[in-house]
């Protein structure tokens, strides 16, 4: 139930398809009189905010094909702006009149929308979806990922790069998972283990080693030995200033 000028955020991560994805991601609307929706038009994100006329905010920004991406979005309902993140990244920020207001116990969709035309679906994956009032934690995330794109671009200004940071495998996983590392130079370095709000989960290693690979078990216990619940984590490593991380996914 959003209603008056409140700010709402929007979360989740979408594995698109091949060669265009389509479709509501969530809709929550009267009549299509008051609500907002936010969908993916030809791989490109776009947000729909109606009250007795239509506004509609495109990131101008599209997804990689085949491929998971982070996408969300921010309505400052204080300001009246709407800022679009993808993988981190802001990549749009636009004025809008003023946060939708949506009557209580109106149902809210996920991946699907009301009307009859197609598509009423959406032909894409969603994981870790996340809606809620206000600015929240998500940002965490958010600002994990946008360290370890800055990485990756300070990566090319070194040669050689201090390490390298492989995908762990399996990935999916269910009991452990296998991380490996390379590292090209002496350094002190810190592995670790986060959650989608930024939170660290457990330190796996700290302290300095020599050149090599390594490889680390993460057996899906947090810092006291609990096993943590499904869902996606990154492993994150810094080393020499530079931090890279991996998305991980654990199922049960």
């Amino acid at each position: 139930n959003i209603s008056g000028k409140i700010s709402f955020t929007f979360s989740t991560w979408i594995f698109t398809n091949d060669p265009v994805t389509n479709g509501e991601v969530i809709n929550a609307d009267d009549g299509f009189i008051s609500g907002y929706r936010f969908y993916i038009d030809n791989n490109i994100p776009k947000l729909e905010i109606r009250e007795g006329f239509k506004e509609v905010f495109s990131s101008d920004y599209p997804l990689s094909a085949n491929k998971w991406a982070h996408i969300g979005f921010y309505c400052d309902g204080l300001t009246d702006e709407v800022l679009f993140y993808v993988n981190g990244q802001n990549v749009r920020k636009l004025r809008f009149t003023k946060v939708s207001q949506v009557p209580g116990g109106k149902n809210a969709f996920i991946g699907a929308m009301l009307r009859t035309g197609a598509p009423n679906y959406l032909n894409a994956n969603l994981d870790k979806i996340r809606f809620y009032m206000g600015k929240d934690s998500v940002f965490r995330d958010i600002e994990i990922m946008a360290e370890s794109n800055s990485a990756i671009k300070s990566k090319s200004t070194r040669a050689p790069s201090t390490f390298v940071l492989f995908q762990n495998y399996p990935n999916p996983f269910n009991l452990s998972t296998k991380i490996q590392f390379e590292l090209r130079k002496a350094a002190y370095l810190q592995l670790s283990i986060y959650d989608l709000l930024g939170n660290q989960i457990r330190n796996l290693y700290e302290g300095d080693k020599l050149p090599g690979t390594f490889d680390f078990t993460w057996d899906g216990a947090d810092s006291r030995g609990n096993i943590v619940p499904s869902g996606v984590y990154f492993t994150r490593l810094s080393a020499d200033g530079v931090i890279q991380t991996k998305k991980m996914i654990l199922v049960k």
